[in-house]
């Protein structure tokens, strides 16, 4: 059964089912969101699910599309969810800090795959002096990948205007528009965006190779109660993101995102080939310490986390392979 995607705000609970149960024995129902319509950053969840693999596991998995990752962080925090995919982690590590009870599964986006793109006659960064860019949200993710790239570039957050929108497809839509100058935009849209002849500008990942993006969070309290299902869940996706990262499985996983958004094959063969050129998803579910205190020493750099914080506070004993 083809994924449904529900567009939901902040504290909703509406669902809708992915898979059906086997008849030899009801699927324990999880209940997940991630950000925005089905993309490639949902690549794992829809091989998981077109493949048979959560179905392998006994797994009912109901979807929400929520419009960014900090609404589906609070979802999550509120227990209107079970699991968050693909959560930016500076959203779990601020919830962490203030309080709330989440846990951070596994690594995703071990890598920044977003690209910055400007009008046609925006040809450099340093062009974008006095002009007006969108990305996630002030203390979004974006945000600090945009400090990334324009502090080399001699750029001050005095010298351009910021506003917002949470998902990719709006800053895209908003760029067509002409209602901004520049957006960071996730694959394949920065790819629809050089098609239609605007400027690229650079990537994340070309000033800052290992900083990571996305990781898999859950409610803590739902975790712990229900182990069994956690387990199973992470072998689905798992068991997906081998199945993304193997040669022999490129034709049918574009082919299967193709169909899922409507694209056209060709700009989801580049995405995937960025994507295993960049190596974005982690291979393993083991969560690297270094690699989210990169995260956490940024967050601190730009004043939006004070004081200490214990990276060990992220992970879920017995869930959550932690290594250094």
């Amino acid at each position: 059964m083809k994924p449904h995607w529900i567009v939901a705000g902040a504290l909703i609970g509406i669902v809708t089912c992915m898979d059906q149960p086997t008849p030899a024995q009801a699927a324990d129902v999880v209940e997940v969101a991630n950000v925005g319509s089905i993309s490639p950053i949902s690549w794992p969840y829809l091989i998981a699910d077109r493949e048979g693999m959560f179905t392998a596991e006994g797994l009912d998995v109901r979807w929400l599309s929520v419009q960014s990752s900090a609404q589906l962080v609070q979802q999550l925090a509120a227990g209107s969810l079970n699991i968050a995919g693909s959560t930016a982690l500076v959203d779990p590590i601020r919830a962490v800090q203030q309080g709330a009870a989440i846990g951070l599964l596994r690594l995703e986006g071990q890598k920044a795959p977003f690209a910055l793109v400007g009008k046609p006659a925006i040809k450099s960064i340093q062009d974008l002096k006095g002009k007006t860019i969108m990305i996630g949200g002030p203390k979004d993710i974006t945000r600090f990948y945009l400090s990334r790239m324009f502090i080399p570039n001699g750029l001050k957050d005095s010298d351009y205007d910021l506003v917002y929108a949470g998902a990719t497809p709006a800053r895209f839509a908003a760029l067509k528009s002409g209602a901004v100058d520049a957006v960071i935009l996730f694959p394949p849209f920065n790819l629809f965006a050089l098609a239609e002849g605007f400027s690229d500008l650079g990537g994340v990942v070309d000033y800052a190779p290992d900083l990571p993006f996305s990781g898999i969070s859950v409610n803590r309290t739902w975790a712990l109660a229900n182990k069994s299902i956690v387990e199973r869940y992470l072998r689905a996706i798992n068991r997906a993101i081998e199945f993304f990262n193997t040669d022999a499985n490129r034709t049918r996983a574009v082919a299967l995102m193709a169909e899922s958004m409507k694209g056209k094959p060709e700009d989801l063969t580049k995405t995937y080939d960025y994507f295993r050129k960049i190596g974005f998803y982690a291979p393993t579910a083991q969560v690297s310490r270094t690699k989210l205190k990169e995260i956490i020493n940024m967050m601190r750099e730009g004043g939006d986390l004070k004081g200490e914080f214990d990276v060990n506070k992220l992970f879920v004993p017995g869930l959550t392979l932690a290594v250094d």
